[in-house]
């Protein structure tokens, strides 16, 4: 189950569970959770002041359970989905919006929250860069702070560009950390902004999210120390933080078009 920490605390959790017919009790979920279908659709019961409501949940049909709410629900068929526990304050802390909270949503579909949940299991296949995870979790959570808080109050998007003081100090943290799995929060750190406001300022000045950034500057580094043989793919794998020579090798042939074993061949 991948998880992303926060000073110690395991705030954002994603994983696909499979369960045969039952009845799930909570009396008050101690996280923000998302919930997709991702099976076939299947007849759900919510019990909803002491009586129970029927809710047919389509393929990619999603419900949104917030912090405290009772959570009382039952199913006559097997189900998969995707469930994603958002810890108190983690969303708060991206959009830094001190009292927003979700409202409660059940059945409903997002091509956006399926595309962003189904997109961070496909990443956790392997061991994922704490980056990209990052930048998932933080989409995905500005997503949900915008389209299903419980006041309905537009979240300010932040305009403008980073200095190129600010690019300068990003650029040399991440020419000097390529061998690190850094993240959102790191970068951020560099230049004194939040994820999120770092996050909007690094794609209105350079026209790419930072984890897009990240990957094309570590291909890049690739690239050079092919052409100058400076060691076997494998001990350039890992020289660059990739999890192992596959994972390497299938990155880099989906930014440049060529395996490293085929670019090594042309130069």
């Amino acid at each position: 189950m991948p998880v992303i920490h926060d000073k110690g605390s395991d705030l954002f959790r994603i994983e696909v569970q499979n369960h045969s017919p039952k009845e799930l009790q909570q009396n008050s979920v101690t996280s923000d959770r998302l919930v997709l279908n991702i099976g076939r659709p299947n007849s759900v019961e919510i019990r909803k002041r002491g009586h129970w409501q029927r809710k047919i949940y389509n393929s990619e049909d999603f419900s949104v359970v917030p912090y405290g709410q009772e959570n009382i629900v039952r199913w006559f068929e097997d189900i998969r989905f995707i469930v994603v526990q958002i810890g108190p304050g983690f969303i708060q802390q991206y959009l830094q919006i001190k009292d927003l909270s979700l409202a409660e949503y059940r059945g409903i579909s997002d091509k956006t929250v399926y595309d962003l949940a189904t997109e961070m299991c496909r990443a956790t296949e392997q061991p994922p860069a704490k980056i990209y995870l990052q930048s998932l979790a933080i989409s995905l959570s500005i997503h949900l702070g915008t389209q299903y808080q419980a006041s309905g109050t537009s979240i300010y998007a932040p305009r403008g560009k980073l200095s190129s003081l600010q690019l300068q100090r990003v650029l040399e943290y991440c020419n000097a950390s390529l061998h690190e799995d850094f993240g959102v929060d790191d970068l951020a750190a560099q230049v004194h902004l939040s994820a999120f406001h770092f996050s909007r300022l690094f794609k209105n000045t350079l026209s790419l999210a930072p984890h897009q950034f990240v990957l094309q500057l570590k291909i890049e580094r690739a690239q050079q120390l092919i052409k100058r043989k400076t060691g076997s793919l494998s001990q350039i794998a890992y020289q660059l933080g990739f999890t192992d020579p596959a994972h390497f090798s299938n990155t880099f042939k989906k930014v440049t078009g060529l395996s490293p074993t085929q670019y090594l061949g042309h130069n």
